[in-house]
């Protein structure tokens, strides 16, 4: 893809184990494109995600922020807006 982007992303060390607690992540004006590998882009065999996919196959962008949370136990929370 195409983009530049900016990032906070507070990581905590604890135990061995990293966290990221309210991260964000946003693009530079003017936006950019997402393009995934065609293999990707085929799909997963569920709706829902496939759709997605073939949406973001090739992606042009003007505004996207995300909101990150990832824990310890490695479990990660993405809350992407595109537009």
């Amino acid at each position: 893809g195409t983009g530049t982007l900016d990032a906070v992303l507070p990581a905590r060390l604890e135990g061995g184990a990293i966290s990221i607690a309210d991260g964000t992540v946003t693009a530079r004006p003017p936006g950019g494109v997402i393009r995934l590998a065609p293999g990707i882009a085929q799909g997963a065999g569920q709706p829902g995600l496939d759709f997605a996919l073939r949406a973001l196959a090739n992606f042009t962008y003007s505004q996207l922020t995300a909101a990150v949370d990832y824990t310890a136990s490695g479990d990660l929370t993405l809350a992407v807006t595109l537009q």
